[in-house]
């Protein structure tokens, strides 16, 4: 009973949480129910496809509601929709001190910092 309501939840495009929210089961049940019974994880990953091809679907059939519908796929479904971000280091940094905190005297060193004996 708990896994159709969560199979049902999820096709609707609810996340795990709300879905085992609403079969009333502990996270920990579910977890265990997903990494411990293959049917059910594929179950779950089936029923996330569906969902994700309906939310697809309706987005490009409205044409009104699309670019909201798009904004929440890149929400519910961030590994395939949400932006992607990187960040490379290439091995410098430069810190830059301004006066920001606001000494009158430029030879005072911004808070936190050790003044030169030079």
């Amino acid at each position: 009973m708990a896994e159709a309501v969560i199979l049902a939840m999820l096709k609707r495009g609810c996340t795990h949480t709300a879905a085992y929210g609403m079969a009333r089961i502990a996270r920990s049940t579910f977890y265990e129910w997903l990494n411990e019974d293959p049917e059910f994880a594929a179950s779950v990953k089936e029923a996330e496809a569906l969902a994700e091809a309906e939310w697809l679907t309706a987005a490009v059939e409205q044409d009104k509601d699309g670019r909201n519908r798009l904004k929440l796929m890149t929400l519910r479904f961030r590994d395939d929709w949400g932006e992607r971000i990187a960040i490379e280091h290439t091995g410098a940094v430069e810190v830059v001190y301004t006066n920001s905190w606001r000494s009158s005297d430029p030879a005072v060193p911004p808070p936190g910092t050790e003044a030169s004996t030079d």
